[in-house]
């Protein structure tokens, strides 16, 4: 999803990458960004912006890129906790939540 979600953003801004490139450019990117850092900033940035710029895209596009990867699964997340305090306001009184049901 994420390689996809990568090589979407790439089209929509129009930087010129394959999507077999970031194949290889999001795993690698993202397994550095497992070195000490707040969240990956910088360390995610700074592979994006090297390993990108071996095919000539330039660091704006490739921190671009980077940078949408920190956005989009924030906005994602937000809807998703909007959604879910919005069922949790909705659920039935007295009837079973899903939430709240035992395994």
């Amino acid at each position: 999803f994420i390689v996809t979600m990568n090589y979407l953003v790439a089209l929509a801004f129009n930087i010129q990458v394959s999507f077999g490139y970031l194949l290889m450019v999001v795993p690698i990117s993202f397994v550095i960004t497992m070195l000490p850092s707040i969240n990956g900033i910088g360390i995610r940035d700074l592979g994006f912006v090297g390993l990108l710029a071996q095919i000539g895209v330039s660091t704006a596009e490739a921190l671009t890129l980077s940078f949408m990867n920190l956005i989009i699964p924030m906005i994602l997340s937000i809807v998703g906790g909007i959604l879910f305090i919005v069922q949790k306001s909705n659920a039935m009184p007295g009837g079973e939540n899903v939430l709240d049901s035992k395994i």
